[in-house]
C-alpha cells in the first residue's frame, strides 16, 4: 500500500453499493486542508474502494439522518451543504468541491 489510512480519524456514516458504483458518506474528524484531504481520499480509496466510487466527506456526523432525505427543508439543505467538506468522484481529480453551495443555497441564505 502506498498510503497509510491509519493516520486519519474518520467514521463511515453510510455506504451504498450497486453493480457499478460505491458511495461512501464519511465523517472526517481532522483539520481540513487541501493536501490532507487529498491524501485521505487517496488512502481511503486504496484501502476500501474496489470499483467506481463517490466519496462524500462531512465535517460532522449529525448529517447522517439527512443522507437519505431527497427533499430537504431549507434549514436541512443549508445544514447539509455547510457540513460537506467535499464530494469526490473516482473519475475526477481530487479537489475541494461542494456542489450544494449553489444558487439554491445562496437564495435560501438571502431570504433569511
Amino acid at each position: 500500500m502506498i498510503y497509510d489510512i491509519s493516520k486519519f480519524q474518520f467514521d463511515i456514516l453510510d455506504y451504498k453499493n450497486n453493480v457499478s458504483k460505491e458511495i461512501y458518506y464519511i465523517f472526517y474528524k481532522q483539520d481540513i486542508d487541501n493536501l490532507t484531504i487529498k491524501e485521505f481520499i487517496l488512502a481511503f480509496r486504496e484501502k476500501f474502494c474496489i470499483k467506481e466510487n463517490t466519496i462524500y466527506l462531512f465535517n460532522n456526523n449529525k448529517v447522517k439522518s439527512l443522507i437519505d432525505i431527497l427533499q430537504k427543508s431549507e434549514e436541512e439543505y443549508i445544514f447539509y451543504a455547510d457540513s460537506i467538506i467535499t464530494i469526490s468522484d473516482s473519475e475526477e481529480d481530487i479537489d475541494i468541491y461542494n456542489p450544494l453551495k449553489d444558487s439554491k443555497y445562496e437564495e435560501i441564505l438571502k431570504n433569511k
